[in-house]
């Protein structure tokens, strides 16, 4: 009494609810099945773009190498590039490949550009193979930077620095650092013009200084022959040629010294924007190479062989080519340790790593 009833429990046999088995589960797609929507109706297709460059030699000549930069500079997680062998069509090049890889049954699509030099085919493979959003800012970037590389590839250095500047002043984040690494290359094609002038002009003066005294002793020698008045001596030969070498080393100076700070001033800059280059494509292996070209340049030998093996660990292809140039550096190394252990001037260790 006053108690209530206990509850009754589940049926002599019953399962509890929470051990009622639900309806039976799908078994998980086999690996490569196609995925589908949340209503289960429409396949989903994921993608992954392969993009190829041909780098063979006359691929190269045309502007293969900007080419990978300027992929480079849009890549996201969509699409891989790649350098490549011959794709075929050298004269007409240079070539690119774009391969479409499906999550779903069905052969790769595959899509050939061979002369692709101009900026309206750079930008319909960026926009409908490779599914890049392209403002009209960015194009004009690119129409800007193709046009640097046209005087570029015409050694109008100048032009191509104007048209790189220009480009970057649209502050496209995306072209940053191709603007920057063309416009390097440009600057360092200056510094080295300038720096071989230097040197054919101290050539040229040494041979000047030669020829002056080899035409005075002669003076002397044939004054000495025909018994001249005494006015013509030795002495006053040798006092006009002083003169006359002062003269010509004066002016020869002044025109080396000129074109020595145009030499620093164009590699400063080279050197950079190369270096900013690395920072903005830290994947792409030219952008080291480039670089590592400055700095040897800079006499930075030891940072530039850092370079060099970067870009060789980024890009394996680059083997035959940045091998050597290591080796190279690495003996311009023993050779400057071993001169400024010997006391040498600077001058004379740049004449020795310059050879």
């Amino acid at each position: 009494e006053g108690r209530g009833r206990p509850a009754a429990g589940p049926p002599r046999g019953a399962v509890p609810r929470q051990q009622r088995p639900g309806p039976p589960r799908a078994p998980p797609p086999p690996p490569g099945a196609p995925a589908y929507d949340a209503a289960g109706e429409e396949p989903i297709v994921r993608e992954h773009k392969l993009v190829q460059v041909c780098t063979n030699k006359a691929c190269r000549a045309r502007g293969s190498e900007f080419l990978l930069g300027l992929f480079q500079a849009f890549k996201d997680d969509s699409y891989s590039i790649q350098r490549s062998g011959c794709l075929g069509r050298c004269s007409a090049g240079p070539h690119v490949r774009v391969e479409t890889e499906r999550a779903v049954p069905g052969a790769p699509q595959r899509v050939n550009r061979a002369g692709v030099e101009d900026v309206e085919c750079a930008v319909d493979i960026l926009t409908h193979e490779l599914g890049v959003d392209l403002t009209p800012s960015t194009v004009q970037c690119l129409k800007l930077n193709f046009l640097g590389n046209s005087h570029l590839s015409a050694h109008r250095v100048d032009e191509a620095i104007g048209c790189y500047t220009e480009a970057l002043a649209l502050r496209e984040e995306e072209q940053q650092g191709v603007l920057l690494l063309m416009r390097g290359m440009a600057y360092l094609q200056k510094a080295y013009a300038a720096r071989l002038l230097v040197r054919d002009m101290l050539v040229d003066t040494e041979a000047q200084q030669r020829r002056l005294r080899a035409a005075a002793m002669a003076l002397v020698a044939t004054a000495s022959a025909e018994r001249a008045a005494p006015a013509v001596t030795a002495a006053a030969v040798a006092a006009w040629r002083r003169a006359y070498d002062e003269g010509a080393l004066d002016a020869a100076g002044r025109k080396a010294r000129l074109e020595a700070s145009v030499y620093e001033v164009n590699l400063l800059s080279a050197a950079d924007d190369l270096l900013r280059a690395t920072l903005e494509m830290p994947s792409f292996a030219k952008a080291w190479r480039q670089a590592g070209q400055a700095l040897v340049e800079l006499g930075q030998l030891d940072t530039a062989v850092q370079y060099y093996e970067c870009a060789l660990r980024l890009d394996p292809s680059l083997a035959g080519e940045l091998l050597p140039t290591i080796e190279r550096v690495r003996v311009k190394q023993q050779v400057s340790a071993r001169a400024r252990q010997l006391g040498l001037p600077e001058e004379t260790i740049a004449q020795l790593l310059e050879g």
